[in-house]
């Protein structure tokens, strides 16, 4: 039996490439529950890339999530690392894409 594994994504890229959960990850349990957008995304394209996530409007709203098991933060620059260390501090399992 799986189990759900709850992955919040911190998108800091743009809406040309965004983060996708892999069919092979969706069948081992993962899926994306909470999202944050540092850039503005077209409303249609959130709802497409991620149905069912609940978009949050700051970086706290993953934080304060304890059910969250892992936040990918997607196509962060130099300045926007900082986000990185702000999960860790957090005791948050963080994956770099």
């Amino acid at each position: 039996m799986n189990t759900i594994k709850q992955i919040a994504v911190i998108e800091c890229g743009d809406s040309s490439k965004l983060f996708q959960l892999s069919p092979v990850s969706q069948s081992q349990g993962y899926v994306v529950s909470k999202i944050y957008y540092q850039n503005e995304v077209p409303a249609n394209v959130v709802n497409s890339n991620h149905p069912g996530a609940m978009v949050v409007n700051d970086k706290q709203a993953i934080i304060d999530d304890s059910l969250i098991d892992m936040v990918i933060v997607s196509s962060p620059s130099g300045e926007e690392m900082g986000i990185v260390g702000e999960m860790l501090k957090a005791n948050k399992s963080t994956t770099i894409l």
